[in-house]
């Protein structure tokens, strides 16, 4: 960025150039809406099967289409504006050095630098005061060492032609940086030539929305954001205060904040959760999309990130040997806990144990009587049926 390039910059022609893109996005959003709310209505109303099936289809598309450039619009229109927000404070900051260069008879040249001319002896006697040419700096060291410089010549316009040239070079490394921020930022604001609306194409839109907001936040500062823990009253009177133009803004970088505003426009909450949820469906999308497919094999191991993961019958497999290791019979757990070495010739009273059912076999015993009688036996032990849930330690029966 030089000088001549700056003071011949128009910032008014960039937000020409955004009002035009902020107008195609609203075509788009109007377009949009008569696709969903009347095309495709009207079609449900007239037709069925896969006639609706396959035009339904084709509106979907189309919808998407114009909603991918409703949003991508917003973004630029926002980038432009913020553009031409960072670019006039520099353009400003220039044009006033220049008019006190003028006022101060000091010539700027097109470098930046500055000349002064000669001055006369403070006494009015003796040759007049040689003149120069200095240029200015930026660097606060850089800029010391200049005024101490300036503040030994006895000619009074060296340190006034030294103040110019500083305030140039800090005009031209703003406007510099705002070109070198906001450059890669539109230049990203591109789709693919093609009418297919991919997941991935959200996901750039995305993308550029966070660099948008990343390089428009002094731009969106200067507009002034919703007041804090605002009522919706508060909330509604912000937005009635905005441009259209800020409004587009707040909509196209913060749609996350416009869609959770109580107070604002159902249209305009509507519309910025819609960006929000397309856009996200997308990511998570393109995140299910990464995850492996199912293998043929059932028990194939699959590699999830570097990490062998066993198919889903050998990780049931392998659980039921688990169990089968760690969890002791029926029978076995009844001995612990007091019952008979066997169960069905023993002559003393069976034990249910924690967690397995005691129900009795056919007979019309209820499940609680754990004894009983027979002709010419003793005390029977009851059958004990394995129910026991590993989980809980509780009974199934």
């Amino acid at each position: 960025m030089d000088l001549t390039t700056l003071k011949a910059l128009k910032p008014a022609a960039f937000e020409r150039a955004a009002d035009g893109y902020r107008a195609t996005g609203d075509m788009a959003a109007t377009a949009k809406d008569h696709v969903d709310n009347v095309v495709a209505a009207g079609l449900r109303k007239s037709l069925n099967g896969l006639a609706l099936d396959a035009a339904a289809e084709e509106l979907s598309r189309l919808s998407a289409n114009f909603h991918y450039t409703q949003i991508e619009c917003g973004l630029i229109s926002t980038a432009l504006n913020g553009f031409a927000h960072d670019m006039e404070a520099a353009r400003n900051k220039l044009l006033s050095a220049l008019d006190d260069a003028t006022a101060l008879k000091v010539t700027v040249n097109s470098d930046g630098s500055v000349a002064y001319p000669e001055a006369q002896p403070k006494s009015g006697a003796g040759p007049p005061l040689r003149g120069g040419t200095v240029g200015g700096v930026t660097d606060p060291t850089a800029q010391a060492v200049g005024r101490q410089s300036a503040l030994l010549d006895p000619n009074p316009h060296h340190g006034e032609a030294l103040a110019v040239a500083d305030r140039i070079a800090a005009a031209l490394k703003e406007a510099a940086q705002a070109d070198a921020k906001w450059a890669p930022r539109i230049r990203a604001l591109r789709a693919d030539d093609d009418l297919a609306v991919s997941s991935q194409d959200l996901k750039d839109a995305q993308s550029d929305m966070r660099g948008v907001l990343d390089a428009g936040k002094e731009y969106l500062d200067s507009i002034g954001g919703p007041p804090k823990d605002a009522t919706p009253q508060q909330n509604a009177e912000w937005w009635k205060g905005l441009t259209p133009e800020e409004r587009e803004a707040y909509l196209s970088a913060r749609p996350e904040l416009i869609g959770g505003l109580d107070g604002l426009p159902a249209e305009a909450r509507d519309e910025a959760n819609r960006i929000v949820l397309a856009e996200k469906k997308a990511e998570y999308g393109i995140r299910l999309d990464a995850h492996p497919e199912p293998p043929a094999d059932e028990w194939t191991w699959i590699n999830a990130g570097g990490t062998r993961v066993p198919g889903p019958h050998r990780r049931m497999d392998g659980l039921g040997q688990e169990v089968r290791r760690r969890v002791p019979a029926p029978q076995r757990l009844a001995r612990r806990h007091g019952g008979d070495r066997d169960p069905l010739r023993g002559h003393r009273e069976g034990r249910a144990a924690r967690g397995v059912s005691p129900r009795l076999q056919p007979g019309g015993e209820r499940p609680g009587d754990h004894r009983q009688r027979q002709p010419g036996h003793g005390t029977a032990p009851g059958r004990v049926r394995a129910g026991y849930d590993v989980e809980s330690g509780r009974s199934r029966g």
